[in-house]
């Protein structure tokens, strides 16, 4: 709920995860994309390209509903105050089919990691 001022939210479907390079299964940030969504370097993310956004401003007033497993990047335009909450998940969710494809590359990543570890 944007209670003061406006922020930018910036969007990307579940399925867009590939595009959006986050950092590794054994990082601490993985829930996060390496790509700067506001200058991004298409010479190191060139998948970024691929990645379509959903834009929108919050104004003071509107309420904003992010689905689970959707990724976000979130710029305030003034002084602002947001509040927020996030609601947890059940293990179910997890298990559902579009997380599990959100979660795939993820796996990929994993099982990549594991390989290179037993050579």
């Amino acid at each position: 709920v944007q209670i003061w001022g406006r922020k930018r939210f910036t969007l990307f479907a579940p399925e867009q995860l590939p595009n959006l390079y986050p950092f590794p299964m054994r990082s601490n940030l993985v829930s996060f994309s390496r790509v700067d969504i506001e200058q991004p370097d298409f010479t190191r993310f060139p998948k970024f390209r691929q990645a379509p956004p959903i834009e929108c401003t919050l104004e003071p007033g509107e309420i904003l509903y992010i689905p689970p497993f959707w990724w976000h990047h979130v710029r305030s335009l003034d002084t602002a105050i947001l509040l927020n909450y996030t609601w947890r998940l059940s293990w179910r969710r997890y298990l559902a089919r579009p997380a599990l494809r959100a979660l795939y590359p993820l796996f990929i990543d994993l099982l990549q990691r594991v390989g290179r570890s037993k050579r």
